[in-house]
């Protein structure tokens, strides 16, 4: 049995592979405090997922499996899991997310570029968890064919869906606007009650957090308007 420390929680977990092992190695710890949960994956998922997609090793599976069953269990204790590309900036988490393809990664890096000390938390698969009444992004090892992810957590500033355009334009969005895109991005359990409590979160982080919807072309200046009107100095 192994313990990982994901989002500051401790997990229990048993894996069958050296492949996910290194997968994991920056997140497992040597400690003996007790585990929030015990998680593992079955036989039975791993041979269903390789089915699924055959073009893929069943320790590549077994990463992806593992992934699943924590997401699935972590709404019990105020976190979720949203797709989506972390930048922190000055502290701040600055969360793009948009269908796979649209640029959010490739956006990202413009933030890297244009201001000195920035860095992607996680490109693919961050998660985000409330405490004492804030929301905090954590890096997670799922984090993209990119690589990007950092073992840390950051404050959460504001949320920002990304779609191409042909010039840079960017504004605020209603909540509805925000329910019609985000639910596209999430990670829903398949438990009733986990789904519940996911939905819960995302009522408290939509209310928290501000959204913004950011039409843009791969510019340094879609970078400089999007953190310039995210920082609330537009």
């Amino acid at each position: 049995m192994l313990k990982l420390k994901l989002c500051d929680f401790i997990f229990d977990i048993r894996i069958k592979y050296k492949y996910t092992l290194d997968f994991l190695s920056d997140y497992i710890v040597k400690t003996d405090d007790e585990a929030a949960f015990t998680v593992e994956v079955t036989e039975e998922e791993l041979k269903s997922a390789y089915e699924k997609d055959p073009s893929f090793p069943l320790p590549y599976h077994e990463t992806l499996c593992l992934y699943r069953n924590i997401c699935s269990v972590i709404p019990s204790c105020d976190a979720f899991m949203m797709h989506a590309s972390v930048v922190v900036h000055e502290g701040v988490a600055y969360v793009f997310t948009a269908k796979s393809g649209t640029g959010k990664t490739t956006h990202s890096m413009l933030w890297l570029k244009n201001f000195p000390g920035s860095f992607i938390i996680n490109g693919d698969k961050p998660i985000f968890r409330l405490i004492d009444g804030e929301f905090y992004v954590y890096g997670t090892p799922w984090c993209g064919k990119e690589g990007y992810n950092k073992n840390t957590r950051a404050k959460v500033g504001s949320l920002c869906f990304i779609q191409r355009g042909k010039e840079n334009l960017i504004r605020p969005m209603s909540s509805k606007e925000v329910l019609l895109k985000i639910f596209d991005q999430l990670f829903l359990p398949q438990d009733k009650e986990m789904t519940e409590s996911t939905f819960s979160l995302l009522d408290k982080f939509l209310r928290a957090v501000p959204a913004y919807v950011l039409s843009c072309t791969i510019s340094d200046e879609a970078a400089v308007l999007a953190e310039k009107t995210m920082n609330a100095r537009g």
